[in-house]
């Protein structure tokens, strides 16, 4: 529309959609409230009218004629007044069966007295009102769900901040509710938000307790909401370093492959911390196994705590294991420090070197059983080890070089 020099942008809400409007804003305010307690007024006011407004549609639901102030008036310009539309509710849905619990009227009759007083009379919060815009969204959304089969949460386009503060979502829950958790952690539905699943009776599947959205698949659910991810930040941070406790992921995960999904993504966030891991000394198991540098131990995420190092006299840390075959390794200084170095191959596994003058003839045959690096030189002298010696007489038997 086109008025003048201005252009006027048409706005048609109903009223559901008015009262969602009005409800959002009440939650800006909540929120703002923190920094300024001013916001308060703003935030129970905006709820106040907001709830006005959807209760007006659902008796507008039913038909218009139930939001006339006096039905058989002829004046279509008065409509119902706030303190008749809770019994004409009532009144209106008798024969469907829709039921108005006591609690849910104390909640609505508390924010309309507030919301008549903001607007007709003084201002006075001898408390912050926490619990009674808590309450209201609480009822509210049964409301919503009695009369609209939906949640408040599928209307409400802030409503993550409803789910990211405690005082706020605890009132969505039933007393006493303990929804399903891995370890302390609670599990929030991907949908809603709320961490209200609970296992479905006589099914393996998952629900929520809020939304009724179904989950078959907990696995993708913990995925989805970043669980897993916060599960192992969190027990990392509280850790210190140790290995930490994957059972409560297991318990859920049954499959290998999501399993190791789980360990491969512990291992990554260690490893951005500069923590190497090596296979475990114990069990086998391929990059398992770090070091615990607050108390001086190994750890493997299948064993545990590993018993069997000792100090290695290089770096005076207990990270030196010997193997089956008698060989030292030591962790962190990630070679043998009792072994002589191998020149040939680098091997330091050695207890014995033995000095070699090699004059090489072939350096095709040579490079491909010596990884030596020849370069332009055919005739060196170089310390090596066992494995290496026996090689070298091997290529001189071909003809291939010639040992002094």
């Amino acid at each position: 529309m086109i008025r003048g020099n201005k252009v006027i942008t048409t706005v048609n809400l109903g009223l559901y959609e008015n009262g969602i409007d009005f409800i959002e804003r009440s939650i800006e305010s909540y929120i703002s409230a923190k920094s300024n307690t001013k916001e308060y007024k703003y935030a129970t006011l905006f709820l106040g009218i907001g709830v006005e407004l959807i209760l007006k549609s659902i008796l507008e639901k039913a038909h218009p004629v139930f939001l006339l102030d006096n039905i058989d008036s002829t004046n279509i310009d008065k409509t119902i007044t706030s303190s008749k539309i809770i019994p004409r509710l009532q009144l209106v849905y008798k024969e469907k069966g829709h039921h108005i619990q006591n609690a849910d009227k104390e909640n609505l009759e508390a924010i309309r007295l507030i919301r008549n007083q903001i607007i007709h009379k003084e201002v006075i919060f001898t408390e912050l009102p926490t619990k009674v815009f808590a309450n209201t969204l609480n009822t509210l959304d049964r409301m919503v769900k009695l009369f609209f089969n939906k949640t408040l949460s599928e209307s409400i386009s802030n409503w993550s901040v409803i789910t990211e503060n405690e005082e706020l979502k605890q009132t969505f829950f039933p007393k006493n509710f303990k929804g399903f958790c891995i370890g302390e952690y609670k599990v929030p539905c991907s949908t809603c938000g709320l961490e209200s699943i609970v296992k479905k009776k006589n099914s393996e599947g998952y629900t929520c307790n809020y939304c009724s959205t179904d989950f078959d698949n907990i696995e993708k659910l913990l995925y989805e909401t970043d669980l897993v991810q916060y599960y192992i930040e969190e027990e990392i941070k509280s850790s210190n370093g140790k290995v930490i406790e994957l059972i409560p992921l297991f318990q859920v995960f049954k499959s290998y492959q999501e399993k190791d999904k789980v360990i491969n993504f512990y291992i990554e966030e260690l490893e951005k911390k500069g923590i190497m891991f090596h296979d475990c000394v114990r069990c086998g198991s391929a990059d398992y196994m770090h070091y615990n540098k607050d108390n001086g131990t190994y750890h493997c995420i299948n064993c545990g705590e590993l018993d069997n190092f000792e100090k290695c006299p290089n770096c005076n840390l207990n990270s030196l294991f010997s193997d089956a075959e008698g060989y030292d390794y030591c962790y962190h200084c990630q070679e043998n420090p009792n072994g002589e170095h191998c020149n040939l191959c680098g091997d330091d596994n050695n207890s014995n070197l033995y000095t070699v003058k090699v004059d090489v003839r072939d350096a095709k045959r040579f490079q491909k059983e010596l990884s030596y690096p020849l370069e332009e030189k055919r005739y060196f002298q170089e310390n090596c080890c066992q494995s290496c010696l026996n090689k070298l007489h091997s290529l001189e038997e071909d003809e291939a070089i010639y040992i002094n």
